[in-house]
């Protein structure tokens, strides 16, 4: 409630005291929006200097993230420009640090997307010759695997203790356990999908309880879209287990 009144009284007395702070404040703002661009480009073109293409650095997944950045940036400069009360302008630094965190994030998941050229590179190095599926698949899992990683960075941003977050988990492991395994036994049944290959993205397969063609294999859930063009969401424990036709497969007589 302090906080709230003591922001109050920040735009009552901008009025009589603040105009010319908020006018710079804003002034700051514009140009590093301008120029977020700019900076983008600069920025990620450092790393690449042998490519010449434009849209090609614009299309890199550390590019937009780094543009809303600077926009973000702006904003926070301009802020303090305007002589906030310190306990709000803490709370205005710990927000501008956790977005930063997840910006990073998702630029590097980016380069993990499944058309993107650095993954296409990876995959040229590694020699890996997986199905469209099984690369899609391996994305999705390190994308998970970062946002992970940043998620615990922005808990202990948040001043919370890891080391009794764990110790919670400990007391209710067992609920804990009782509430992942349905969880675990999708994730392995993707894996089983994925490495068995007995069907793929496209494929127009019947099992048991429905037919349809596979749209998406998720790490939870096979998507699959029937006759009807409605949406159906099996379980991949239940799908990797169950009998079922390929009829894309079929052999054509």
């Amino acid at each position: 409630m302090n906080i709230i009144n003591q922001l109050l009284s920040i735009f009552e007395n901008i009025k009589q005291v603040n105009i010319f702070n908020l006018a710079v404040a804003i002034i700051i703002a514009i140009v590093f929006k301008i120029f977020s661009s700019i900076f983008a480009y600069i920025i990620v073109k450092m790393f690449h200097l042998k490519i010449k293409d434009k849209k090609k650095i614009k299309r890199n997944g550390f590019y937009k993230p780094i543009k809303i950045f600077f926009v973000l940036l702006g904003i926070y400069i301009g802020m303090k420009v305007l002589e906030i009360p310190e306990n709000i302008f803490s709370i205005i630094t710990k927000i501008f640090k956790i977005c930063t965190i997840f910006l990073l994030a998702q630029g590097a998941a980016n380069l993990f997307n499944s058309d993107s050229d650095t993954f296409v590179k990876i995959k040229e190095k590694l020699n890996f010759k997986g199905s469209d599926t099984a690369v899609n698949f391996l994305s999705k899992v390190i994308k998970t695997i970062i946002y992970i990683i940043a998620g615990f960075i922005v808990t202990k941003e948040l001043g919370y203790d890891l080391n009794g977050l764990a110790t919670g988990l400990g007391i209710g492991s067992v609920v804990v356990a009782l509430a992942a395994q349905e969880l675990a036994k999708n994730i392995i049944g993707g894996f089983s999908i994925i490495i068995d290959k007995p069907f793929g993205i496209g494929d127009y397969i019947e099992t048991t309880t429905c037919m349809g063609t596979v749209e998406d294999i998720t790490f939870r859930s096979t998507r699959i879209r029937d006759i009807n063009n409605q949406i159906i969401v099996v379980p991949n424990s239940i799908i990797a287990d169950a009998s079922l036709i390929n009829a894309t497969k079929r052999e054509k007589r």
